[in-house]
């Protein structure tokens, strides 16, 4: 049984001083899916230095997009978090990954599980008891803010790809609705340099 976690941090606890703007730090970005400053017909670009966000897309494309965005802590390290698009053709879905990084001695390091919650169903579910573990099925998006700093966990469903057989289970779209919480914010910390589970909705 596959879960697929669509969401993924990345951290920066020391940085060279000679950066500092978010335009600065995203050309030093190394990532496959990096997309280019330089704007086009299919690559609107909007660079926003007051808010340390960036924002790529494809106009004619809204799957085709990727967000950079600096979490500043309270001694003023930074972590960074990258969210984009992946096709999944086999799953039949296309993936919002998030992911979060801190650069140190001139190299991108990936800290998403250290500062990112691990959301599972149960966390969108509510108090009411649980369905069978195999109607736990779920697709988890982290999206990543322009204003502030607090990062959405959405909840979406599985499809039935991800399911042995690519059988989907009888009762599993009416269950999933039954969730109590579609989207749980998640707050940054900026003494831990971490993300808290905050108000869900």
């Amino acid at each position: 049984m596959k879960n697929l976690i669509v969401g993924f941090l990345l951290l920066f606890p020391y940085v060279s001083k000679s950066q500092t703007t978010i335009k600065e730090f995203y050309e030093l970005f190394k990532h496959t899916e990096r997309k280019s400053t330089q704007s086009s017909e299919t690559n609107k670009v909007t660079i926003d230095e007051k808010n340390a966000f960036i924002k790529i897309e494809n106009p004619k494309d809204t799957d085709d997009a990727i967000s950079f965005k600096c979490f500043t802590k309270n001694d003023k390290s930074k972590i960074f978090g990258f969210q984009y698009s992946a096709s999944q053709p086999a799953l039949g879905i296309i993936m919002t990954r998030t992911e979060f990084y801190v650069y140190q001695n001139n190299e991108w390091k990936d800290v998403t599980e250290q500062v990112c919650p691990s959301l599972r169903f149960k966390d969108f579910w509510g108090s009411q008891p649980l369905p069978e573990r195999s109607l736990n099925e779920f697709n988890l998006h982290l999206i990543l803010p322009q204003i502030g700093t607090t990062v959405l966990a959405k909840s979406t469903p599985a499809t039935k790809e991800q399911f042995v057989y690519s059988n989907l289970p009888k009762d599993y779209t009416k269950t999933f609705e039954k969730r109590k919480f579609k989207v749980i914010e998640l707050i940054w910390n900026k003494v831990t340099g971490k993300f808290d589970i905050g108000k869900k909705s």
